[in-house]
């Protein structure tokens, strides 16, 4: 049958839940479980950082199954960035993801800059 596409992995993460010390530049990746459809897929991706949108570039690997987000400036020491992807992320075929999904992690401390 057609399946609705999910995230199968992603990072960044830690066996232990939410990542920290994360660097400031980090890159946040999905892996789906089928192509996607790259423009409804970024439409439906949102980071924030104390509730503010933060920019980025995105890319995405040849079969469309992994998808990069690269912030466009960095995040900042020793904050909380949370990611979310909505139902109208679509695979290639059109059909939506199933339900959203979120995470969150932690940027390293400055120390002795």
């Amino acid at each position: 049958g057609n399946l609705n596409p999910r995230v199968i992995s992603y990072s960044p993460t830690s066996k232990f839940g939410a990542a920290i010390n994360v660097d400031v530049n980090s890159p946040i990746i999905l892996k789906f479980s089928e192509p996607m459809n790259p423009s409804t897929t970024q439409g439906a991706f949102v980071v924030t950082i104390n509730s503010l949108a933060k920019a980025g570039e995105f890319i995405w690997n040849a079969d469309a199954t992994e998808m990069i987000f690269s912030p466009s400036s960095p995040y900042g020491y020793g904050q909380a960035v949370v990611w979310s992807l909505g139902t109208g992320a679509a695979d290639s075929q059109g059909t939506l993801l199933a339900q959203a999904i979120s995470s969150s992690f932690t940027t390293k401390l400055l120390i002795n800059p």
